[in-house]
């Protein structure tokens, strides 16, 4: 059994504390616990104000240029159903907006005359692993097609959680054209 630690008098006398520690040791054994406590909740409070910073880091860049295939699967115009529409468009990833610009270049996978490649602007927001774009389709220079609009709402595909590369998006898109809806991939080409 270990003695019990001693202590000095005002004389210099030695004396012996029994069981209880001393204590100035106790206060200082729960300043240390208090200071550890203190110190843990401002670092988790530092990672919480910094989760966005961190999550945007992690972000996959999505800026380049992609194809995007639409595929009608309702609308009120039967006749669009199953038809699919394809654009090449460039987009730009600022922050957490993503905006876009581009044009249809083919109709159920040919490639359509210049004259009726149809302009697309798309502006989007992302929202953890999602893009939700409004977009706005003019009509192509021949002018034989109505400006529509609608949105597209995409998940964006990665090769796991930390890998900033995203080649792929895809989710359902709705649109004023005959009121359809349908399904939207999005292909990264670069």
């Amino acid at each position: 059994m270990s003695a019990a630690p001693s202590l000095s008098d005002e004389n210099g006398k030695s004396k012996t504390t029994g069981d209880k520690l001393p204590s100035r040791w106790s206060f200082r054994k729960v300043g240390k616990i208090i200071a550890a406590t203190v110190a843990g909740i401002a670092a988790i409070a530092g990672l919480m104000a910094n989760l966005s910073s961190i999550g945007a880091f992690f972000q996959p860049s999505l800026s380049g240029q992609w194809r995007l295939t639409l595929t009608i699967r309702q609308s009120s115009y039967k006749e669009y159903i199953g038809q699919s529409a394809t654009f090449q468009v460039f987009l730009v990833y600022d922050g957490n907006n993503l905006n876009g610009s581009g044009e249809k270049i083919q109709v159920d996978g040919k490639d359509i005359p210049v004259g009726q490649h149809q302009p697309i602007t798309m502006t989007g927001e992302i929202s953890g692993s999602q893009v939700i774009f409004s977009y706005r389709e003019k009509p192509g220079p021949d002018g034989k097609a109505r400006e529509t609009s609608g949105q597209f709402v995409l998940d964006i595909i990665r090769h796991g959680i930390l890998n900033r590369t995203a080649s792929r998006m895809q989710g359902t898109f709705s649109g004023t054209a005959a009121a359809t809806t349908g399904t939207a991939v999005a292909t990264k080409l670069n």
